[in-house]
């Protein structure tokens, strides 16, 4: 007499999925399984490399940024504010008393 087997045996015994499979469809998934796979890494190696290449982008323009401020820096305060101050002053008339509002002269 044979003794019956479980469910529990019978899945144990049975085959898997992937040893049916033929050879060609074996392939196939080996085949996909690597595309996957190397999809994935070069999708994260070349994010990392944009990641990169556009931080070097933001501070190469930062530096240049800061090089044309201090290029304006220097002519604003060596041709520009010197003119300024030597000029007579601009906006009044002349003759004309120049009128402040402060806090003395504010009734109160």
């Amino acid at each position: 007499m044979t003794p019956e087997r479980t469910s529990l045996e019978s899945t144990a015994l049975s085959p898997s999925i992937f040893q049916r499979l033929r050879l060609g469809h074996k392939f196939t998934f080996l085949l996909a399984f690597v595309f996957i796979v190397g999809t994935i890494i070069s999708a994260f190696v070349l994010g990392q490399v944009l990641e990169r290449r556009a931080e070097a982008e933001v501070i190469a323009q930062g530096e240049l940024l800061s090089e044309f401020q201090d290029a304006v820096r220097g002519y604003t305060s060596e041709e520009i504010t010197p003119l300024l101050s030597a000029a007579p002053s601009v906006g009044r008339l002349a003759g004309a008393p120049h009128v402040g509002i402060g806090y003395a002269a504010m009734p109160g």
